[in-house]
Parts: structure tokens; C-alpha cells; sequence
């Protein structure tokens, strides 16, 4: 475990302005939302849901290129040399990646409080629609991070992308395979006026399909040739 956590604290240091500036921009936009309560509640709406469609964006960007720069700057081999399983390696990344879901998550969830608060709902309502935008988030970085073992960083944006959006068309009673899109949906959805549509279902298939998918990014990670370099 110690190894894993070395590689995911090198991540969010490679990332560290990245990752700042996004929680900054989570912040403001949140911060706007708190205040334009008073002029309409579809406008503090819109921040919020525009925050939380930047999170799956960003988590997937830094999962697709993760690897590959990685691998071209040839760090990976150092890392490698020093008896770390390739297992461990990948389980680092995806470490860093869901303490970027994490954070940003928990930064839009105090914004997202204190809008809450300010428009008249209780602050506890933002608890699920953080965890379904973190849990989406995961899944999609998790998806992201298993195309970056054998394709370059486009390649995988783009199976990201028409994999996950696949769920949109599955029937009802396929909702919980990748519900990244279901709890997306769930949480772009919601307004002051209903109570939150928590997709728990969805939830727990996040969890178990993000583990699954690293297991198998694990094993092709373990039989593909690193040493060859990468443009």
C-alpha cells in the first residue's frame, strides 16, 4: 500500500496547479452560485451543475495522459526498477486521480452548502450529489486510466467517451452497467424544488465496476512492453 500512496502523492505533485487552479475556479463558480441565490434559483443552479461537469472532464484529461507522460519522460522505469509491482504502479495513479475527485468534490460540497443554506433547502442535501459526482468522476477516470495502458492519450479520450456515453442508450434495466452517465444524470437533474433522486444502485455498481476496471488495466499494464519509448 505504501508504494501506491508514494506514486499518488508524486501524482498530485506533478499536477499541483492544475489541480489549484481547478479548486479554485470549483470555489468561485461556488462561491457565484451562493450569491446569485437571490436573483433566481435556475442561475444558482447553473454554477453548481457546471462545476460538477468539470470534474468528470478533468479527472478523465489527467487519467489519459497519466501514463503516457509517464512513460515519455521515462520516470516510469526509475519507479519500476525499485521492485514496485506494475499493480501497485497503476493502483498509485488511480489513487491520485480519486484524490482529485475527492477534493474537488468536497470543494464544490461547501459551496454547494452555503447555497443550499442561502436558497432555503438544508445543507445535508448536498452530501449525495457529491458523493454520485465523486463516485462519477471515479468511474470515468477509472475507465480513462484502463484505455491509457494500450492506446495514446487521444485514442483514449475518445473510447472514454463512446463507452461511457453507451449507457445513455442501454434500457432501464441496464442503468447500473458504467452508470457514470446515470449518476451525472442524477445529480445535472436535481433542483431546489424535489428532494434528490439518490442513485445508491447506481452507486455501489460504481464501486464495484472501478475496482473490476483497475484489475484489468492492472493485468494488461503488466504484459505491455514499457521500455519502448513514446511520442
Amino acid at each position: 500500500m505504501r508504494p501506491a500512496l508514494l506514486i499518488a502523492g508524486n501524482f498530485l505533485r506533478e499536477h499541483r496547479w492544475a489541480i489549484v487552479l481547478l479548486l479554485l475556479w470549483g470555489l468561485g463558480s461556488g462561491t457565484a452560485a451562493a450569491f446569485s441565490v437571490g436573483g433566481g434559483h435556475d442561475d444558482a443552479l447553473f454554477f453548481l451543475k457546471q462545476q460538477a461537469v468539470y470534474s468528470v472532464f478533468f479527472t478523465v484529461f489527467l487519467a489519459a495522459s497519466a501514463l503516457h507522460n509517464q512513460r515519455r519522460s521515462r520516470r516510469i522505469l526509475a519507479v519500476l526498477s525499485k521492485g514496485i509491482e506494475r499493480s501497485q504502479y497503476i493502483g498509485g495513479l488511480l489513487l491520485g486521480l480519486l484524490a482529485v475527485s475527492a477534493m474537488y468534490s468536497a470543494a464544490l460540497g461547501v459551496t454547494g452548502a452555503w447555497t443550499f443554506w442561502m436558497a432555503g433547502v438544508s445543507s445535508v442535501t448536498i452530501l449525495p450529489l457529491m458523493l454520485m459526482l465523486f463516485l462519477a468522476s471515479a468511474l470515468a477516470g477509472t475507465v480513462a486510466l484502463f484505455f491509457s495502458t494500450f492506446l495514446n492519450p487521444l485514442l483514449t479520450l475518445v473510447c472514454t467517451s463512446l463507452l461511457l456515453g453507451t449507457s445513455a442508450l442501454l434500457p432501464p434495466a441496464s442503468v447500473t452497467i458504467l452508470p457514470a452517465y446515470d449518476l451525472m444524470h442524477a445529480v445535472m437533474d436535481f433542483s431546489f424544488s424535489r428532494p434528490v433522486d439518490a442513485q445508491w444502485t447506481a452507486m455501489a455498481s460504481a464501486v464495484i465496476e472501478s475496482a473490476v476496471i483497475w484489475a484489468a488495466a492492472s493485468w494488461i499494464f503488466g504484459r505491455r512492453d514499457i521500455a519502448v519509448s513514446v511520442e
